[in-house]
């Protein structure tokens, strides 16, 4: 079921799964890397989901800061649970 969510919002996107192909060999060269490159797959996991949860969690921050009653579960979000 999640797969299909996942297709559902990349359809929604103009996407589809030839679009990521290769993905994690890709050169990605930002412009503040001054001319450098890093894999695909090294910077999603160094620098673009830490960036990601690092706004996350500010955001979750100051909005508890300023008296928005959230809770742990609300940033963690749902989960599927079994018996």
């Amino acid at each position: 079921m999640v797969a299909e969510e996942d297709e559902q919002d990349a359809e929604g996107l103009g996407l589809d799964g030839q679009d990521f192909a290769g993905a994690e060999e890709r050169k990605v060269a930002p412009k503040w890397m001054q001319g450098k490159w890093v894999r695909g797959d090294h910077y999603l996991a160094q620098v673009a989901a830490p960036n990601f949860y690092f706004h996350v969690t500010t955001a979750y921050a100051i909005l508890r800061h300023n008296g928005v009653n959230l809770g742990k579960m609300d940033f963690i979000g749902a989960f599927p649970m079994r018996d």
